[in-house]
């Protein structure tokens, strides 16, 4: 069973334990800053269950080689690298890994034109190859970035047409920009330019007059109102398509919807229901820090909630016991073989 938990469903269980009434966007400690410290104790709480379970939110991707190219880019999500496999006629062939001081010693061509003694070397964001590899395929086994909980911005949109639609965004994600409204009105007399203000959350967006005091094409795209409405505290706004389609009149009253405390933003589902308490706990720790009040408490919960998590890494998979792994053998490293030779294939 997938854990319940919500990003609302924690904000409110650090409210509970810190007991300083709940966040907002005004209060002392800010709901965005609960938000970042539940993420900042939840990626701990993930490196923890690493270190407890092999396969922990375990992906893999594969890499297409081309011939002479030595250097690929790692998934936009990459962590940590748990294992890299050559693939061919579909099976794998695990590939041991280069240390920068042995690459002159492979500088000598594939044997038999193959990728058999194939190595690689983690590099920043990409992943190398020596010696430079054929064609062919990779399997790369790693560690996902974990995903960070959010809120949802709340947002309006004014304007039509693929061209002219300019959407509006609140800045500080949350329910609280619900209560944000747009205007458009038509400035009262000719030749006037597009201006737009801000009075707490309300914007008004005034569309420029040509000389007989209608609503000029020039100085409305919604590019340039777009453009207006970011240069405001506390709101972005993006025009659609090309934005060359202007606003062309006035519009009533808007109000922002979208906008919620994280009722949509569900934790990981690698985390068993309960284990969220560790990042609950650790959170609730940092108000009470800020607040210059005692976060043992806090903290005392928050190791409670680990003891749980090391007594459950030995009995998560009971179909068999762990065992010795022969990381060496002449079917672990395809590299380290011409299987071909050894009678293996």
């Amino acid at each position: 069973m997938a854990n319940p938990a919500t990003l609302k469903t924690m904000l409110d269980g650090v409210a509970a334990m810190y007991d300083g009434g709940g966040f907002t966007a005004t209060s002392r400690i800010t709901k965005a800053q609960v938000v970042r410290w539940i993420n900042e104790e939840l990626s701990k709480l993930d490196d923890i269950l690493a270190t407890k379970f092999q396969a922990h939110r375990a992906s893999r991707a594969t890499v297409t080689l081309v011939a002479g190219t030595d250097s690929y880019a790692l998934p936009v999500d990459f962590y940590r690298l748990l294992a890299t496999f050559l693939v061919e006629s579909g099976r794998r062939y695990r590939l041991g890994r280069f240390e920068l001081a042995e690459l002159g010693a492979l500088n000598a061509p594939l044997r038999g034109g193959t990728n058999k003694n194939l190595r690689y070397m983690l590099h920043g964001d990409e992943l190398w190859f020596a010696p430079t590899p054929q064609s062919g395929s990779v399997e790369v086994w790693y560690r996902a970035q974990l995903t960070p909980m959010a809120m949802a911005q709340a947002s309006a949109a004014i304007g039509s047409g693929a061209n002219g639609t300019v959407t509006i965004t609140v800045d500080q994600g949350g329910s609280e920009g619900n209560t944000w409204t747009v205007t458009v009105v038509v400035a009262a007399t000719p030749s006037q330019p597009l201006s737009v203000a801000l009075a707490t959350k309300a914007i008004t967006v005034t569309l420029g007059t040509d000389g007989a005091g209608a609503p000029d094409a020039t100085k409305n795209t919604a590019t340039l109102v777009a453009a207006a409405v970011t240069a405001l505290a506390g709101v972005t706004a993006v025009a659609s398509g090309t934005g060359v389609s202007a606003l062309t009149g006035a519009a009533p009253l808007k109000a922002f919807t979208g906008g919620d405390d994280g009722e949509a933003s569900a934790i990981n589902t690698a985390f068993a229901t309960g284990w969220e308490a560790f990042a609950i706990a650790g959170a609730a720790a940092k108000c009470m820090l800020r607040e210059q009040e005692d976060p043992t408490p806090a903290l005392q919960a928050q190791a409670s909630v680990a003891v749980v998590i090391d007594r459950a890494a030995g009995a998560r998979d009971e179909g068999g016991a762990h065992r010795i792994v022969d990381v060496r053998g002449a079917l672990a490293y395809y590299s380290d073989y011409d299987l071909a030779d050894e009678g293996w294939l």
